[in-house]
């Protein structure tokens, strides 16, 4: 691009150019021309554009609209976006049929769930051969959003498969390797993700990569599998960059060890929302491991980690709220997480929930916890706590803490702690 391409694409965009209003928006959205990324203005030109009809930019401002602008502190707009995708919709544009069936399923950005019109507008576009609409529509069939169906679903990813799309061999893929409303085809399923690697599908080449190592549906290739996962974290593929964190900050496979390098992955991974590469990147920044110590920026990825359902993030960020580091005390915070962490599976979480509870007095409650981790977890803390516990209390007390630790049940589906969701 030279120098004067971006006052040239201003000016014209000034003057009422609908498609340079749009590209002007593919600007600020993307940080090109040497201009840093600003969402809020590269919607104001979508808006502008599609205002005048442009459909490209109608269906951009229906994506930022209905995603917001968290790093501006901008809600979701339904209210905007909902006719700009209907425009777009009306217009042929495919991804943003998908994008506004999708959201009636949902909900997503505030829209009012209409799941019957949700499948009808993505069924009419699968059926026009739309592999797009098809992979929506059987992502939703298999994993929520509307009833439950996986043949439905897989009869959507076949068709797409059909059509040589990559994300539908993927999708079949998956359902053969897991056993997903087909029988289990480990074989199949690995022909399946090479097809869609050769077609440069991230996903589908990091799925590839791991049974090429593990020697999952053909012969162990741990070499080459390790080569394609390189490539599929390089190809942006959030699963293999955190994995790629896990090797260089192990040194598994042979490979070096390399803390700077594992913390890049895992900072790319996050980028990407992925809930494990948020939690490493937390334990790592807390530590001090492969970059400079930062509590504050440890719970931010804790946090984020949390709301994504991560039971161990979920225990270290009530560990800060306990002590106060990285956030701010907060122990009726702190109890909640552990509760979280626990009720998602994270046994460890009940020593630290019943130190959490001795240390603000509720001490027959703090035994009866910590004899619940010690029955959960005979290897760790909990016995030694409770033991410490029960010389602080009556011998009323112990027995009562005795017979609640002993019909203690876990809750049966956690909860998010209130402000984390809403906050990640």
């Amino acid at each position: 691009m030279n120098e004067h391409a971006f006052p040239e694409l201003e000016a014209a965009a000034q003057a009422g150019d609908v498609d340079a209003q749009c590209e002007l928006g593919h600007v600020f959205r993307e940080g090109r021309h040497d201009r840093a990324v600003d969402l809020e203005e590269a919607l104001r030109w979508y808006d502008r554009a599609a205002r005048q009809g442009h459909q490209a930019a109608a269906f951009n401002v229906g994506l930022l609209a209905l995603r917001g602008l968290p790093q501006s502190g901008i809600a979701p707009r339904p209210d905007l976006a909902m006719p700009a995708l209907e425009f777009a919709a009306n217009h042929g544009d495919e991804k943003a049929t998908c994008l506004l069936g999708e959201a009636l399923i949902t909900g997503e950005g505030g829209v009012p769930r209409d799941p019957n019109r949700g499948r009808r507008l993505l069924e009419v576009s699968a059926e026009a051969g739309s592999a797009l609409a098809m992979n929506c529509l059987g992502g939703h069939l298999m994993d929520g959003g509307l009833p439950q169906n996986p043949a439905a679903a897989n009869g959507w990813f076949k068709r797409a498969a059909q059509l040589e799309d990559p994300p539908g061999l993927f999708n079949l893929g998956v359902s053969l390797l897991e056993g997903r409303g087909l029988d289990v085809n480990a074989e199949l399923a690995r022909k399946l993700f090479a097809h869609a690697a050769r077609k440069h599908h991230p996903p589908a080449m990091y799925a590839l990569a791991v049974m090429m190592v593990e020697g999952r549906g053909g012969p162990a290739k741990p070499q080459a599998g390790s080569r394609l996962l390189l490539e599929a974290a390089r190809a942006g593929d959030a699963s293999a960059q955190f994995q790629m964190g896990e090797v260089l900050r192990e040194g598994l496979g042979g490979a070096e060890r390399d803390p700077v390098g594992a913390v890049n992955y895992y900072r790319l991974a996050a980028e990407r929302g992925h809930p494990d590469a948020l939690y490493a990147l937390g334990v790592c920044l807390e530590q001090g491991i492969g970059a400079v110590a930062d509590v504050a920026a440890a719970s931010g990825c804790y946090r984020r980690a949390t709301a994504a359902g991560h039971p161990g993030a979920a225990h270290n960020l009530g560990v800060m709220a306990a002590r106060g580091e990285g956030i701010a005390r907060d122990p009726v915070m702190a109890e909640a997480l552990f509760e979280f962490a626990v009720a998602s599976g994270h046994v460890g979480a009940l020593t630290s929930l019943a130190a959490l509870q001795a240390s603000i007095g509720r001490l027959e409650d703090a035994c009866a916890t910590a004899h619940v981790s010690a029955q959960r977890q005979p290897e760790g803390q909990g016995a030694a706590l409770a033991a410490q516990l029960e010389d602080r209390l009556d011998e009323a007390a112990r027995q009562r803490a005795r017979e609640r630790a002993a019909v203690w049940e876990p809750p049966a589906s956690p909860h998010l702690p209130a402000g984390i969701a809403a906050r990640h």
